[in-house]
């Protein structure tokens, strides 16, 4: 998915798509993301930068794969506990705001990823 489409949701029958890999839906009006996400076992990046994502669900845990994920320029006050299981993941790039939250911390580190923030 290209960015920029004014998207307002994305279907939950995406969680069908088993291999897909790449998952790109910058700059839309996504608020929240569909509970299959989970389901995309061969996900290793996801982009949603500029959004209005407030919340992850905690299925965004499930994507053992996930290696990069960026999540700026959204409405996020903190990060699903669920995303300290993403041990592969090595990229994360979130508002600097979300680091003032001690929990999102405590994921961040138990995920070993490198973040960048505004």
């Amino acid at each position: 998915m290209d960015g920029g489409n004014y998207l307002t949701h994305l279907p939950p029958e995406i969680g069908k798509l088993e291999h897909l890999t790449y998952l790109v839906a910058n700059k839309n009006e996504l608020e929240t993301l569909p509970l299959e996400i989970g389901n995309l076992q061969s996900i290793y990046e996801i982009d949603l930068f500029y959004n209005k994502l407030t919340y992850l669900p905690s299925e965004i845990g499930e994507l053992k794969t996930l290696r990069n994920i960026g999540l700026q320029y959204n409405q996020l006050t903190s990060l699903p506990e669920e995303m300290a299981q993403l041990k592969e993941l090595e990229f994360i790039s979130i508002d600097s705001r979300l680091l003032e939250n001690s929990s999102t911390k405590m994921i961040l580190k138990n995920t070993g990823a490198t973040v960048n923030h505004d």
